[in-house]
């Protein structure tokens, strides 16, 4: 039985296509060329004019280049990598008629084929086509945006303005793709210019929030978020965001509003419920902190009056209905009572001091010396030693 040398014994033209690619993969190009042109002269095949024509563009002779695709267009009309290293040869000579009907013969045949459409709109541009080539330029950028490439992106739309200056919506879709490389200042810069040329357009200022507010300049972000609502006051997203810009300022009631109407808007809206009781919460605790120092004040303020006309005594008793169980405000009370020798209505103050702080020492001593002057003098004695054992701990 024979055995099957094909594939050990290949035939002289396919081993010089393989020296080619050889060649070829170490750059040397000269060497490469022989090769391809000896494979042809014993196997013409479309696969070697393409491989031979893309090795002569290396050396730069892009007229052999140009017939060797044009060869394996020959046998295989359909190939679009023909057709697009035809249209990179015809750039090179600078003939752009004929490189714009390559490239869209390449755009025929495979729409997403490297990067056809861009060069595709170089060579537009170049053979003086400017309308076609810049929106050829923008459909380029879009899609370079849409896969995340955002400096490919960046590259396109700067060619558009370099033309059209005040392209607003170009400018736009540059900022947003400096926003996606992070670059805020370019991209803040970028929407400002859209601003300025069409100042009634919402969701400028609203991108232009979003780029305030990664700077994380709070006020601006606020500013251009508050434009934003004037301009379109049904944006749920909007009203999101200047509630997330408010939050970082603690300026809570505005926020709450702000979420409040997203859910207005976008009642399903999970973030929004998350942020709103968020709010809430910190507007409860800013409140309660805000509510004991008034408090606070309050009792001081109370206190100087009574410092102020000590014959009114209706002063603390208004301070106690701020903080009815302070010691500190019964206790100064129960004293000016003993003062006015008003030995009932001081017992029952020192007694309440007492109930909230057993170990009071100046309570027992008042209590004492009020009970002294009533005659009850076991009951004083008692107290008497009582604030004398606590002092003596308290040292």
């Amino acid at each position: 039985m024979s055995l099957n040398t094909t594939v050990f014994q290949p035939s002289l033209g396919i081993s010089q296509y393989k020296l080619g690619l050889a060649f070829s993969q170490q750059q040397k190009w000269e060497e490469a060329i022989v090769a391809y042109r000896n494979s042809v002269r014993l196997e013409p095949k479309y696969e070697t004019y393409l491989s031979l024509g893309e090795a002569l563009a290396k050396r730069r002779d892009f007229a052999d280049a140009i017939d060797s695709y044009h060869q394996a267009l020959r046998l295989a009309p359909d190939l679009a990598s023909a057709h697009y290293h035809l249209g990179n040869a015809f750039a090179a000579q600078g003939n752009w008629e004929d490189a714009i009907a390559s490239y869209r013969q390449t755009l025929a045949l495979d729409r997403d084929f490297e990067d056809t459409e861009r060069q595709l709109a170089d060579a537009l541009l170049a053979g003086g086509q400017v309308d076609e080539a810049l929106a050829a330029y923008q459909r380029v950028g879009e899609g370079f945006s849409e896969r995340g490439q955002h400096a490919d992106a960046i590259a396109c739309y700067q060619v558009i303005l370099s033309v059209q200056s005040d392209r607003s919506d170009v400018l736009q879709k540059l900022a947003d793709a400096f926003l996606g490389l992070q670059q805020w200042d370019d991209a803040i810069a970028a929407y400002e210019r859209a601003i300025e040329l069409s100042p009634e357009n919402s969701w400028y200022y609203n991108s232009l929030g979003d780029a305030w507010k990664q700077r994380q300049v709070w006020q601006e972000a606020q500013r251009a978020y508050e434009r934003a609502i004037v301009l379109n006051p049904n944006f749920p997203w909007t009203y999101l965001h200047l509630g997330e810009v408010l939050t970082q300022q603690r300026q809570w009631e505005g926020a709450i509003t702000a979420f409040r109407r997203t859910l207005e808007l976008e009642p399903n809206e999970a973030w929004a419920y998350q942020q709103l009781g968020e709010v809430l919460q910190q507007q409860s605790k800013a409140l309660q902190r805000k509510a004991k120092e008034a408090e606070r004040e309050a009792k001081c303020c109370y206190q100087k009056a009574y410092q102020l006309n000590p014959e009114d005594e209706g002063i603390f008793y208004k301070a106690l209905t701020v903080q009815p169980d302070d010691p500190e405000l019964l206790l100064y009370l129960a004293d000016a009572l003993a003062r006015k020798m008003e030995w009932g209505k001081a017992i029952v103050f020192y007694q309440l001091v007492l109930q909230l702080q057993p170990d009071r020492a100046q309570a027992c001593f008042g209590l004492a010396v009020v009970l002294e002057n009533l005659d009850r003098q076991s009951e004083a004695v008692e107290l008497y030693k009582k604030a004398i054992e606590l002092e003596n701990q308290s040292h």
